[in-house]
């Protein structure tokens, strides 16, 4: 996995501050929802996870405790996280090509489930 200059960490944040400044209702995208009827999982809180994961880094995402959003969610795991960073950005190069994939993710949401 690239390391992140500086200014290109502002533009993860700044792409990140995008995605949460403006949600995707949970009617649009794969939601999964307990039997309180809060949302245990989406596909957007994923593609969250993995930009913290980015920003953060390995050790530091590990470190910090889960958003209080998925307090008591059982489905997800930082190790999932990590192995689709790995797995699907592993091989891209440019903060560019990383943000097109969200993008790309972002547009491809399953209609709500």
């Amino acid at each position: 996995m690239k390391n992140f200059t500086e200014k290109e960490i502002i533009q993860l944040k700044e792409y990140l501050s995008s995605i949460i400044g403006n949600p995707t209702p949970f009617s649009k995208q794969k939601s999964v929802f307990g039997p309180d009827k809060f949302c245990q999982w989406c596909e957007e809180w994923e593609l969250i996870e993995m930009l913290k994961y980015l920003i953060n880094g390995k050790n530091n995402y590990f470190l910090d405790p889960p958003p209080n959003r998925l307090k008591k969610s059982t489905l997800w795991s930082k190790e999932k996280i990590e192995e689709r960073v790995l797995k699907d950005l592993g091989d891209l190069e440019s903060v560019e090509q990383i943000i097109n994939y969200f993008k790309k993710e972002r547009e491809s949401f399953h209609e709500g489930t």
